[in-house]
């Protein structure tokens, strides 16, 4: 981070350990723990960065916990920039309510720093032109908006390994490349309004999935 600030003249916003449960950070205190020293390490580095608190590989429970800590810690506050999650599990609905609560009580806000259904998919590249996929991922999505309400949603990933296209060579699929199901998927949450924000919304029917966005100013809903 210092040498990009040097050398390019960029400053990083943020910066995060990524997936602490799962390395350096198993438990919440450890992840206060190392956000700590990292803001140490950046202040006496005259660095601006703000810490991601959690940025877990899922978002269970146990996950949240992570965030929760690092939320409160007083040596943090005013540190801490934004709340993060990836969703390769505990995407229950209630969940997903959970971390906004989170988020919103600290007044920070929150991101979904890697997104998708299948951390594995891109082993059974097959799964991304079925109809199930497609639909589970677009459904995930949805969620996420409809109940987290991220202001950021990085989906893992726009790669050949997780191609939103068919042929082109991808997985040895001879052909032109091709859009598939998933990349029309795509397409429509691009459309979503820059600087908008998710609202409320319902629907009265079991296998509907709703999520709506408005920007007022520019009086796009």
């Amino acid at each position: 981070l210092r040498h990009l600030k040097d050398a390019e003249g960029v400053e990083a916003a943020f910066s995060s350990l990524n997936e602490p449960a799962l390395g350096l950070a198993p438990t919440p205190a450890r992840h206060v723990g190392f956000l700590r020293a990292l803001d140490r390490a950046f202040t006496a580095a005259d660095l601006p960065t703000r810490l991601i608190a959690a940025d877990t590989s899922n978002a269970t429970p146990a996950s949240l916990a992570f965030a929760t800590a690092a939320v409160a810690d007083p040596l943090l506050r005013g540190r801490v920039g934004l709340v993060a999650f990836h969703t390769w599990g505990g995407t229950e609905d209630e969940n997903l309510v959970a971390w906004r609560a989170v988020a919103r009580q600290a007044g920070l806000p929150l991101w979904v720093t890697e997104g998708g259904p299948d951390a594995e998919a891109h082993r059974h590249p097959d799964l991304f032109l079925a109809p199930d996929y497609a639909r589970l991922e677009l459904d995930l999505y949805l969620r996420i908006c409809a109940l987290s309400r991220p202001g950021s949603l990085m989906h893992w990933q726009l790669t050949a390994d997780y191609s939103l296209l068919d042929g082109g060579g991808a997985y040895g699929r001879a052909g032109p490349p091709t859009p598939t199901r998933r990349y029309w998927n795509f397409r429509q949450i691009g459309l979503t309004p820059h600087q908008s924000f998710w609202i409320a919304a319902d629907d009265d029917h079991p296998e509907v999935t709703t999520a709506a966005a408005a920007s007022p100013a520019s009086g796009v809903w």
